[in-house]
């Protein structure tokens, strides 16, 4: 526990240089923010934009990465948790600052009753895992048992016939589905991850909103229904956004709505979180075919785009596409080009994660047609298996995705090398699976550009000239 003592007491010291910069009531909406998004070491937004405080948020990004087991990460939680809200003297319920002994003493008669044993006010201030566990659960009992996530969708897949529930398959269709999915998030979700019961205990046991993400509902809506639950998202955002999600191969689309429920809960996204699912065979054997499927999808992609942002009050389009899914986005761009339609200053940001496209026709084709006004930026990894089976599938010809010696650096395109981030949950991807990554991509959205990230700045000698890119800090 030697490193967990160590991260703590440099996060107390941390926040005591926070408390120094803001006022009292500053603090206050920060250890609220910090308890309820349960995310220690992510500061809310308006304090991400200043510059004063990026010396703090690389600090808390450090502590963050240093390497410890699970067991020491939930000790390490469940000290700053009480950090925060017991040894800075504020207990934070509905906003308001309550008395502190007045507050243990309800924990204790809460602790006695659910436990059925008595503990003195000293007990129960040292016992930091109990105290944390009983708040977390009286927290589940008065609020909610999990989060309603709704994600609206456009889908070129067929609608499997006869089923009471809407479900999609994973083969062609020839039209645009529009609708919207809700999506349960358990309350003990981990960013970066979607909690699924694993292989084992799905033979015994159902899955349940509380502990896992599961599909609550979905349904079909005509386009006028989809445009009017649009700008009711939009009209919750001051940004007035949309944040469109792309899937790569071998997804479902339960798994697609999943993962863009987690990465617009995640980023703490305000605005409307959308997703295109195009018809992915899901099957690791169908490689090639999703290849050709994703070249087919684009014009329904491209017709997606057109209905969000055609009188729906939208300002600002950030695009996230991953793997095989850049390729139903880039031709998607490029059709709406030609069409008049981009660019177009309603696209904001567009992040490229994993792309599986041929190095040489990004390069020499889509960039150039691209034109960019807008944040592009492309995340790249030499650990990516996909883009290990696709470029020995096409004869060692590189892939837009490889990091390490085989990246692409061109002017227009802030590239990341991940290579070094942890890769574990896509199976073939990085992508959203680790805090790192995700408070990256948060600031991009923030429109933060790369030297203002937590990122260090490396160079590369390409064709005689020196060009730069980015790797995440301390990777």
């Amino acid at each position: 526990m030697e490193n967990v003592t160590r991260v703590f007491e440099t996060y107390k010291k941390i926040f005591h240089l926070l408390e120094e910069q803001v006022d009292r009531k500053s603090i206050i909406e920060i250890i609220n923010y910090l308890i309820t998004s349960k995310n220690y070491f992510v500061l809310p937004d308006k304090l991400l934009v200043e510059s004063k405080f990026h010396s703090i948020i690389e600090g808390l990004s450090l502590l963050q990465d240093v390497k410890i087991s699970n067991d020491e990460k939930q000790v390490l939680n469940r000290r700053i948790f009480y950090f925060l809200r017991y040894e800075k003297g504020q207990i934070l319920k509905h906003g308001q600052a309550l008395d502190r002994e007045i507050e243990k003493t309800r924990l204790i008669k809460w602790s006695a009753k659910k436990i059925s044993i008595n503990r003195s006010a000293n007990d129960i201030e040292s016992k930091e895992f109990l105290l944390y566990d009983n708040i977390l659960a009286e927290k589940q009992v008065d609020e909610l048992e999990y989060i309603n996530y709704s994600v609206l969708y456009g889908t070129n897949r067929k609608r499997i016939i006869g089923k009471s529930n809407i479900k999609f398959d994973n083969t062609r269709d020839h039209t645009l589905h529009l609708g919207n999915c809700n999506v349960s998030i358990p309350l003990s979700h981990k960013v970066g991850t979607i909690e699924r019961p694993n292989w084992f205990s799905s033979l015994f046991f159902d899955e349940s909103p509380k502990k896992h993400f599961t599909i609550l509902s979905n349904r079909i809506v005509d386009e006028s229904e989809f445009k009017n639950l649009l700008k009711q998202k939009i009209g919750q955002s001051d940004e007035k956004d949309i944040l469109l999600f792309i899937h790569g191969f071998n997804v479902r689309f339960d798994d697609a709505m999943m993962r863009a429920a987690q990465l617009g809960y995640d980023l703490n996204f305000k605005g409307a979180v959308t997703a295109f699912s195009w018809p992915s065979n899901g099957k690791v054997s169908g490689y090639l075919l999703d290849a050709d499927t994703a070249r087919l999808s684009s014009d329904y992609l491209c017709d997606f785009i057109k209905k969000m942002i055609d009188n729906t009050n939208a300002c600002k389009l950030n695009i996230i596409a991953h793997s095989m899914g850049n390729v139903v986005l880039t031709q998607a761009l490029q059709q709406l080009r030609s069409e008049g339609v981009f660019p177009n200053t309603i696209f904001n940001q567009i992040v490229l994660a994993a792309p599986d496209i041929d190095k040489d026709i990004f390069i020499n084709q889509i960039m150039p047609s691209i034109n960019r006004n807008f944040g592009l930026t492309l995340y790249a990894s030499d650990k990516d298996k996909a883009l290990i089976v696709s470029k020995s599938i096409r004869k060692g010809y590189s892939r837009l995705g490889e990091g390490g010696d085989n990246i692409t650096i061109i002017d227009g395109l802030d590239t990341v090398d991940a290579s070094n981030v942890d890769t574990s949950l896509l199976g073939h991807g990085y992508f959203a699976d680790t805090q790192s990554l995700i408070n990256d991509i948060h600031m991009i959205l923030l429109d933060l550009p790369p030297h203002k990230r937590i990122l260090d700045l490396k160079e590369k000698l390409i064709d005689g000239n020196l060009k730069s890119y980015w790797t995440f800090r301390n990777t």
